[in-house]
């Protein structure tokens, strides 16, 4: 993405990066467990290539039924250095009672004619009659 980026503003890589900063991250399920939070009705990823990750971060919160729902987006194409498929998603959340209801391809204006990248829905047989 961003050779290809530079490339088309006609900057070199190394002067397209403004600036790089170290940040510290948390677990969802660190967040939630500090927060005390008893339920997450919707938990919308959009991390380009990490959702994974993210739903690693919440697993004892997915496995203990505590997110109703879940949007994720899904890429289709290598713009980012990660892109996941349907499964690297699902390992997380089909074992954990989680059901995909719907995509939505609303948003792929990137490219005329060619699906970029879409919203997958999921949601928690638990809370949802699906």
């Amino acid at each position: 993405w961003l050779k290809a980026r530079s490339k088309e503003y006609n900057i070199s890589e190394e002067n397209y990066i403004v600036k790089k900063e170290k940040i510290s991250i948390e677990t969802l399920d660190d967040y939630i467990k500090k927060q005390n939070l008893k339920r997450i009705d919707l938990l919308k990823i959009d991390t380009q290539g990490y959702e994974d990750k993210v739903l690693e971060g919440a697993i004892d919160n997915l496995k203990n039924q505590k997110v109703g729902a879940v949007i994720t987006e899904i890429m289709f194409d290598n713009v980012y250095s990660r892109y996941l498929s349907f499964s690297d998603i699902e390992k997380h959340l089909l074992p954990n009672n989680f059901r995909m209801v719907g995509i939505d391809l609303a948003n792929n204006n990137l490219f005329s004619g060619l699906v970029f990248f879409a919203d997958v829905y999921y949601l928690n047989k638990k809370f949802h009659d699906i």
